[in-house]
């Protein structure tokens, strides 16, 4: 039930032990004087019992006043109440759609800028894997200068075993020499190639393949200094083509982390979009509560300034009672009277005092039966 509702059931109650206007008709007929008599009595104890019921009815009323007026009372209590509890949740829904919109306007601005960063990386992975490839065409392109090197290289060193002396013993012998004196060492196997041939050359009378063989030496080392720039060189582009395909899988990968990061962003997007929207309906019902709270305490404290005020005037007001009264009689002097009372009365009062006050008069029109008895 509504409180304007409650209200109204309330003010109906404590009208009922309001004053009210009583209209009373009787109408009697009796045979003798002493009927009339009996009639007066009967008509007074009726008077008298209609008393009792408008006090006890009063009574009533005053108690459900009392209970009207304490129950306006919790009712602005509790409307108040509800109020500041309307008032809060407003606060937190506003506070909860400025929280709203800002996520929104963040996700806007970080997919934006991961859609960016997306297509940078795209560009950029693009340009690791020409790179890449490049690196690749060019390793694959100086192999052959490589291999040409080499088979130079081989070529010498099939010349320079023509001029080599026999005597395969006495060589092994020169050889192990040369090579315990250079110490094993790798870089300089051309050195000890050269000081085996001196030795061997010096050893012999044949002169002119000595020159010849020192001529080959010689193109040996510049074929050997040759093929290790150029495998100096093919190292460099391997190094080169490693190097740019790691770039160009770390170009690949930063691309799968900025899509992956991309849907994220997205869905972060819609659910800020979601949040947003439910913001904005928690507000505007979170609004229409408090205008409806705030309603509500002005009901109640109009339904409470009534009730005080029917405590304050309970039972006051104003009437007028009238009514018919016939009366007549047969006999040896027959006779007849007719009554019309009228009476005002009302409640009010001074201060904390009630006041009862009233006037009640009549019309009176009787014939006794003797001459000179009408009045």
């Amino acid at each position: 039930m509504s409180m304007a509702r409650k209200m109204k059931l309330r003010r109906a109650l404590v009208l009922a032990g309001r004053t009210v206007v009583l209209a009373i008709f009787s109408f009697g007929m009796t045979v003798s004087g002493a009927s009339a008599g009996s009639h007066d009595a009967l008509h007074d104890v009726q008077g008298y019992f209609s008393y009792m019921m408008n006090v006890r009815e009063e009574i009533r009323s005053h108690r459900a006043a009392l209970q009207s007026l304490a129950e306006a009372q919790a009712d602005l209590e509790l409307a108040r109440a509800n109020l500041v509890e309307a008032q809060k949740a407003t606060e937190e829904a506003a506070a909860n759609l400025v929280l709203a919109v800002n996520n929104l306007r963040a996700a806007e601005e970080n997919l934006s800028a991961v859609r960016a960063a997306l297509l940078a990386a795209e560009a950029a992975s693009a340009a690791r894997t020409e790179e890449a490839l490049a690196a690749q065409r060019a390793e694959a392109a100086y192999i052959p200068e490589v291999e040409r090197r080499r088979s130079a290289l081989h070529a010498i060193n099939i010349r320079q075993s023509r001029f080599e002396p026999r005597g395969g013993a006495e060589r092994e012998k020169v050889v192990a020499r040369i090579l315990e004196e250079i110490g094993y060492e790798q870089n300089r196997i051309v050195d000890a190639q050269r000081m085996v041939e001196e030795v061997l050359a010096g050893g012999t009378a044949q002169n002119d393949a000595s020159d010849q063989l020192a001529a080959i030496s010689a193109e040996v080392d510049a074929a050997q200094s040759a093929l290790d720039a150029a495998e100096a060189h093919f190292d460099a582009l391997t190094a080169a083509r490693e190097q740019a395909e790691d770039a160009e899988r770390d170009a690949r990968e930063l691309v799968a982390d900025y899509r992956e990061e991309l849907q994220t962003s997205e869905d972060d997007l819609a659910q800020s979009r979601k949040d947003r929207e439910e913001a904005e309906t928690y507000d505007m019902e979170a609004k229409a509560w408090a205008l409806q709270a705030a309603e509500d305490v002005k009901t109640a404290e109009r339904g409470l300034a009534q009730s005080e005020y029917d405590l304050a005037y309970f039972g006051e007001g104003a009437g007028v009672q009238t009514g018919f009264e016939y009366y007549t009689w047969r006999g040896e002097r027959s006779g007849h009277q007719i009554y019309m009372p009228l009476s005002y009365f009302s409640r009010t009062h001074a201060g904390e005092t009630k006041l009862d006050y009233g006037i009640s008069t009549g019309y009176v029109k009787s014939h006794t039966g003797f001459d000179g008895g009408s009045t």
